[in-house]
């Protein structure tokens, strides 16, 4: 038996038919849509509806279906209808599936969008190799699995697998995103998307080590929780026309809703908040982030 490495490029390569699997793959295609969909509503329904974008497959897209010789790729899009076409990148020798190892990325990307006749990103790529399991580039092998009659339980399986990851990594991301100085246990009384946006936000980049923009995106939270406490405890009228520290905290003094200490603490976050927003010398410390974190947890439990 030889390694592929001792074969002439004139090699003649194993050609599956993938007309055979054609119809497999609409099959495939129709129950993964049909069951990712269904486990989605039996599953995830009030995630979907609150965070729809991570469930790429509830609305319409639609597969480009490349057949190679030992893999079938879906490469799949946004669309104002689901569909699928079919396209074929078939290598006769193996000289010729070496010159298509040579190439750089850049010609590989652009011959694959040639394919595709798209220029966009997909969604994602799904890669199945059933049916072209051996690559036959081994001599004394004829056999390349040409049987695509699994394809359509497969494609319930992976279905309810996507819908599964999606879902999952969605509820593992919202529970883990404020996972630091119990601000998880409390960040939901706040029903304020762009509040909820600027603190995970910082908390992505604390956990990189990215102090500096952990403490600007974090000061912005402050900044807006501040605005959300005073129409909370005071009235809507109450909140001032710009986002400036100083300006809520007057208007907060007016009513003695924050205990003295707090207040302190607040003010002189607020230097840090300004001399982040500028140019500024001084590196930004954990502790420093940390602190915000605290400052922000307080005046939420004063809510």
């Amino acid at each position: 038996m030889y390694k592929p490495s001792q074969l002439n490029d004139d090699y003649v390569l194993k050609k599956v038919d993938a007309g055979k699997f054609e119809e497999a793959s609409i099959e495939f295609w129709k129950n993964f849509l049909q069951n990712y969909r269904n486990y989605v509503e039996e599953n995830y329904l009030v995630w979907y509806k609150e965070y729809p974008d991570p469930f790429i497959f509830m609305k319409p897209t639609h597969w480009v279906t490349i057949f190679y010789n030992h893999h079938i790729d879906f490469h799949i899009f946004k669309n104002p209808s689901d569909g699928m076409t079919f396209c074929y990148q078939q290598f006769t020798t193996l000289g010729e599936m070496r010159a298509h190892d040579r190439l750089t990325e850049e010609q590989k990307r652009e011959k694959l969008q040639r394919i595709l006749g798209k220029f966009e990103v997909p969604l994602t790529v799904i890669q199945i190799k059933y049916g072209f399991i051996l690559p036959a580039i081994i001599p004394d092998s004829n056999h390349v699995s040409e049987d695509p009659d699994d394809l359509p339980e497969m494609g319930l399986i992976k279905g309810r697998n996507y819908a599964q990851l999606h879902g999952d990594t969605l509820i593992k991301e919202k529970k883990e995103r404020f996972n630091i100085f119990g601000l998880d246990e409390i960040v939901h009384k706040i029903n304020s998307p762009s509040f909820e946006y600027e603190l995970g936000e910082s908390i992505k980049a604390y956990k990189l080590g990215l102090y500096l923009a952990a403490a600007s995106t974090a000061g912005i939270a402050l900044e807006n929780i501040l605005r959300i406490l005073i129409a909370n405890k005071i009235g809507e009228n109450a909140i001032p026309d710009k986002s400036y520290i100083w300006k809520s905290i007057n208007e907060l003094d007016k009513k003695k809703i924050l205990p003295g200490r707090l207040r302190a603490e607040i003010l002189s976050q607020s230097e840090i908040r300004n001399s982040n927003a500028h140019t500024n010398d001084d590196p930004v410390r954990k502790d420093t982030v940390e602190t915000l974190y605290r400052i922000v947890r307080e005046i939420i439990l004063l809510l």
